[in-house]
């Protein structure tokens, strides 16, 4: 709970200046609108050399072509591109190498991903425009209800460590009774220590007769009853 406590506020805090990093991509994606629809219609691909690409269909043989490669060497490196204040680049899907993905890069810390298909008919200009027009949108409403769950669970905990424990009573009587046990046992203890061994008692004088006159009994008791036979005298030749 305490975790908890200490925790959530620095997450929240996190997840709060991400959101504001996304809410200055989603001003960058709105540049690329068309004013009177409000869907980005057109945008320019522009590669590190060369003029840039604005044409639908030559944007897609470009990125089949770089996804291409990039299935085929997934460790190589590759050029990035720009499109308005974003940076792509054609990545593997982290633990797959035999998915291609488009990472976006622009304010936020981390890039944002885009799926991507690699076949000769793939429409991978219209899903980089579905993701200018609506995916950084969606990002921001996922994170505000993060945080709203976070708040709401830090609320909670505050409040828990306010409320009694619920075995309370129960744990405070078995410390008392814990306690008294361990008196006893002190006890105990101290009562053997107390305890004088026979053998180091200094017996008096009338113990000491009393001691003798019983072992001399024993030993009469023990003693054979009948006298040896005696030894006959030797003969004379």
């Amino acid at each position: 709970m305490q975790h908890s406590i200490s925790e959530l506020p620095k997450t929240i805090e996190r997840k709060k200046e991400m959101l504001s990093q996304m809410a200055a991509d989603k001003q960058s994606a709105d540049k690329l609108r068309d004013p009177q629809s409000g869907k980005v219609k057109e945008f320019a691909l522009v590669k590190p050399m060369g003029s840039p690409i604005r044409k639908h269909e030559d944007i897609n043989a470009f990125l089949h072509t770089q996804i291409t490669k990039r299935l085929e060497r997934p460790f190589d490196e590759m050029p990035s591109f720009k499109i308005g204040d974003f940076t792509l680049a054609v990545q593997t899907r982290p633990g797959h190498l035999d998915e291609a993905v488009l990472t976006v890069k622009g304010v936020r810390d981390s890039v944002y991903y885009i799926p991507v298909g690699s076949g000769d008919h793939a429409d991978n200009w219209q899903r980089i425009a579905n993701f200018l027009d609506s995916g950084i949108a969606k990002e921001i409403t996922r994170t505000e209800q993060e945080i709203a769950k976070h708040e709401t669970d830090l609320e909670q905990a505050k409040a828990r460590v306010g409320e009694p424990f619920p075995m309370e009573a129960e744990l405070v009587d078995t410390q008392k009774r814990f306690a008294e046990l361990e008196q006893k046992l002190s006890g105990l203890s101290e009562q053997q220590e107390d305890i004088i061994d026979p053998d180091e008692v200094e017996e008096t004088e009338g113990e000491r007769r009393e001691r003798e006159a019983f072992e001399q009994r024993d030993d009469d008791d023990i003693a054979p009853d009948f006298d040896p036979p005696a030894q006959s005298a030797p003969r004379r030749r």
